[in-house]
């Protein structure tokens, strides 16, 4: 029977490089959901204003279709909104970038000692960061309601 040999135990570098991507990875999800909902809230906006023009009009025949047409658009939007809700993964997304960011930035304040030693070692950091990601993906299954897993730490082997 194999075992598995012991995880090298992690360097700054590789977690400063485990942060950023997430960091990186928080900022991307956050601005396409951000774009998403701007898109999806101007196209509701419009469609619902033209709505009662296209009904209050007096316009004969194919224009019974076109208000049809745009009203079901409208239901179709909305019910994409409620289902998908990219203003709520948006938030969702930008706060745990910000949070994270906030985390890499203490920990720097801390390599310049502008706060007790304690609050700014690699293990600490390392672990504080996993948390927050950990914490962050199960919050994100939430929302979007899937079913939560347990996760596994990813400290077992591999902490600074």
């Amino acid at each position: 029977m194999a075992v598995a040999p012991e995880a090298k135990p992690m360097g700054e570098a590789e977690v400063l490089a485990f942060v950023d991507d997430y960091i990186n990875f928080f900022d991307k999800a956050a601005s396409k959901h951000r774009k998403t909902d701007t898109i999806l809230r101007l196209a509701l906006i419009i469609l619902s204003a033209i709505v009662p023009a296209l009904t209050a009009s007096s316009l004969p025949g194919k224009w019974t279709a076109v208000t049809t047409i745009v009203a079901t658009a409208v239901a179709i939007l909305t019910t994409c909104d409620s289902y998908f809700r990219p203003a709520s993964v948006w938030r969702h997304n930008r706060s745990a970038f910000l949070r994270l960011r906030a985390l890499r930035r203490r920990y720097f304040r801390g390599k310049a000692k502008e706060i007790p030693e304690e609050e700014y070692s690699l293990a600490a950091f390392y672990k504080d960061a996993e948390t927050l990601i950990t914490t962050e993906m199960l919050a994100y299954s939430d929302l979007r309601g899937l079913q939560s897993q347990p996760v596994a730490s990813a400290t077992k082997n591999n902490s600074p």
